[in-house]
């Protein structure tokens, strides 16, 4: 499932031609942030632990989209751990 939201992205970022409707790479960021963050928390825990983590993330999307080039996105989308995603946003 991951490999097809990498697919996606890439697909997205290497089209200039885009509906606005389409989810915009920093939102996949954050969704993938989020899944991440989610992963070990139990079950029945995750929509509340989900809504607190929406709410913490706050701005996400006008920060990433100003601070993150296209490839620590890439690269972050693609991890599976929070030590890798914090590798990817933190590395130039």
């Amino acid at each position: 499932m991951r490999g097809i939201r990498l697919a996606f992205v890439l697909l997205l970022s290497a089209c200039s031609l885009g509906s606005d409707d389409e989810p915009k790479p920093c939102e996949l960021l954050r969704e993938h942030v989020l899944d991440v963050s989610l992963a070990d928390v139990a079950l029945e825990q995750r929509d509340a632990h989900r809504a607190a983590l929406q709410q913490a993330l706050g701005d996400f999307v006008e920060t990433c989209s100003t601070k993150l080039s296209e490839i620590q996105i890439s690269c972050a989308l693609a991890t599976k751990s929070s030590s890798a995603l914090r590798y990817c946003t933190t590395t130039p």
